[in-house]
């Protein structure tokens, strides 16, 4: 399977997501040493909510006949997230096309996110990147990133409502906090 920022390998009963080689400005993997980093980073994020499937990083190496994630002599040459694999019909995305997600289910999943977001203890540096002034740099260049989309896959009107929306929604913070 492919997404647009890894490509992930099913070995039954494991799964291996390897992070391309890219820089899209919100994100850099474009060094081996910042994918080993962000595939860490990953693991250790996630491993807190589902540490059952999130299992560990594997160095990948060159070899002689190829690639192998024995160390037999070859160089590392990228890293792979190992996780178990989980069972087909059961993703979100297949649940909806079977109706089978209501506001239970949906109430159930706010439940638990709300129980581990209240347990955990934000640093001054992640409560400083949630205020207006923070989240405004990360929308401002969202819309500089999405305008050559612009009439192509969001309509004019759109992308200048969402902006619009946006921007009236900081000027109102501003006059509340101020």
């Amino acid at each position: 399977m492919e997404t647009h920022i890894s490509w992930v390998f099913i070995a039954s009963p494991l799964v291996f997501k390897i992070k391309k080689p890219l820089n899209l400005g919100f994100l850099d993997f474009s060094t081996l040493e910042k994918r080993h980093h962000f595939c860490q980073r990953e693991l250790e994020l996630n491993q807190r909510l589902a540490p059952e499937i999130y299992l560990d990083i594997t160095p990948i190496y060159k070899t002689a006949s190829g690639f192998s994630f024995e160390a037999s002599g070859g160089a590392i040459v990228e890293y792979a997230l190992k996780m178990k694999e989980l069972p087909c019909g059961w993703f979100l995305n297949e649940l909806l096309a079977k109706n089978l997600v209501g506001e239970k289910e949906i109430n159930r999943v706010i439940a638990r996110l709300h129980q581990f977001y209240e347990s955990e203890t934000p640093t001054p540096e992640i409560q400083e990147w949630g205020t207006p002034e923070k989240l405004k740099i990360s929308t401002d260049e969202n819309f500089t990133q999405a305008e050559p989309f612009v009439g192509k896959t969001i309509s004019p009107a759109a992308f200048e409502a969402i902006r619009h929306f946006t921007n009236s929604f900081y000027a109102a913070k501003e006059k509340t906090i101020s």
